[in-house]
């Protein structure tokens, strides 16, 4: 009794490690937050009932046990994980616990070996359960940071090709049971070639898998790409149409202007006519100017997606009657984030500068890009006539704009907290509300 009572305690541990690693590795990859209520104490209770199932279904032969245990074992966790994850695919996270599984079954096997040199006066059991807590330990914190450069890029990938997820699931899991049949009945150990010949075959199919994955994700980068410089080259041809439209008013008008200004001259009234060309002609060749000198700023900014997303706030700020400025002093190749979550931040930030300075007197809105000291800034900065409170703005329910709002700064510092050399900083200095995201460059 106290051996069987020993095994359900044992079994019960080692599912609930395997259950907190794929919810960790789900996590990770999706982001995904809705965490249900009790999800540990449910991880917990699915843990005892598969290990219950598998102890009471031990006697029955072994092929009918292992397909009977894998069939109820992954269609449980699968339940769970989707009740859990309700917006992911349950294809994809059944594919991510292989995923998961192929890597947790050499560590295991390799902490064993370690531990064997080192306690080998343990016993079996608490061999085993000491090897499960140090896999899991040193999994998830492999996990945790691999999420935090760029190696998880191409998982979330797959939740394109569901179809795809199912059917190498499928296989490897197949496989996984025929090295577990193959292991029993011709009593080999871990180390045999018939063994190894079937892992390394998961191994080939992860790898062809994730082969075809980078390929889509470079073929999305390019398209993407693409379709950033035709936006680009639309918005600049529009500019460059607006400018000469304004050049030619200007041509058109500069007779009437130029006569207006003979007639003050040649009347002797100095004063009057130094106004008259502060107020026409000074103000027409102001907003040429502005004009062009956005457009030199711009051809600083060598990181197409960024510079397509500025080109269209600039129209939209013309749009709200804001004044968009922008500095940058030295040219800028590369920026250490990824261009979705750029773009997502970049947006945030000018959409709510914008929206800010149009409800202000001085309709005024400053970006600037700013290399210095192996970092780059990119500060954005707008005029503000109300208190503001620091500490509260990055709340999802707090803003100055009314009702329902203030998710943008929310999700800002969400998604700036993935990417540990990234910084936000933001304060108020005369009247001005200024915000820098800041990046270390490599």
């Amino acid at each position: 009794m106290n051996e069987g009572l020993t095994i359900i305690v044992f079994n019960t541990i080692t599912f609930l490690i395997t259950f907190i690693l794929e919810y960790e590795l789900v996590y990770l990859v999706f982001k995904e937050k809705r965490k249900r209520r009790f999800t540990w104490l449910m991880y917990a209770g699915l843990s005892l009932f598969v290990t219950l199932l598998m102890y009471f279904t031990s006697a029955l032969p072994l092929g009918i046990y292992l397909v009977l245990s894998s069939i109820m074992n992954t269609a449980l966790s699968l339940w769970l994980h989707n009740y859990i994850f309700k917006v992911v695919d349950w294809r994809v996270i059944f594919f991510l616990g292989i995923f998961n599984t192929i890597l947790l079954l050499p560590m295991m096997d390799i902490c064993i070996a370690l531990l064997n040199l080192t306690f080998s006066t343990l016993s079996p059991i608490a061999m085993s359960l000491l090897c499960n807590v140090l896999t899991c330990l040193f999994l998830m914190g492999l996990y945790y940071l691999l999420s935090k450069t760029r190696m998880f890029f191409v998982l979330p990938q797959i939740a394109r090709f569901p179809k795809l997820a199912l059917v190498i699931a499928l296989v490897i899991s197949t496989l996984n049971i025929i090295i577990e049949l193959v292991n029993h009945l011709f009593f080999l150990n871990n180390s045999s070639a018939t063994r190894m010949i079937f892992y390394v075959s998961s191994y080939v199919l992860l790898i062809a898998v994730y082969g075809f994955l980078i390929r889509e994700y470079l073929r999305d980068n390019r398209l993407r790409e693409s379709e950033a410089l035709v936006l680009q080259q639309q918005i600049y041809l529009q500019k460059l149409e607006a400018i000469q439209m304004d050049l030619r008013k200007i041509h058109h008008d500069y007779k009437n202007v130029a006569t207006g200004l003979y007639a003050k001259m040649e009347s002797g009234d100095v004063a009057d006519a130094q106004a008259y060309i502060s107020t026409k002609m000074l103000q027409m060749d102001k907003e040429i100017r502005l004009d062009l000198q956005q457009m030199n700023q711009l051809t600083n900014i060598e990181v197409i997606e960024l510079k397509t997303l500025i080109m269209a706030k600039v129209m939209q700020a013309e749009k709200a009657n804001v004044q968009l400025i922008i500095e940058v002093m030295e040219p800028v190749k590369e920026i250490p984030m990824e261009i979705s979550d750029l773009l997502r931040c970049g947006g945030i930030l000018l959409d709510n500068a914008i929206e800010a300075a149009a409800a202000e007197h001085q309709k005024q809105v400053t970006v600037v890009l700013l290399k210095e000291n192996g970092k780059l800034t990119f500060m954005v900065k707008n005029p503000v006539s109300q208190p503001v409170d620091l500490q509260r703005i990055w709340t999802n329910d707090y803003s100055t704009k009314g009702k329902n709002r203030g998710l943008g700064l929310a999700n800002l510092k969400e998604i700036t907290h993935r990417y540990p050399e990234v910084w936000l900083e933001t304060r108020v200095e005369k009247q001005e509300f200024i915000q820098l995201m800041t990046f270390k460059l490599s």
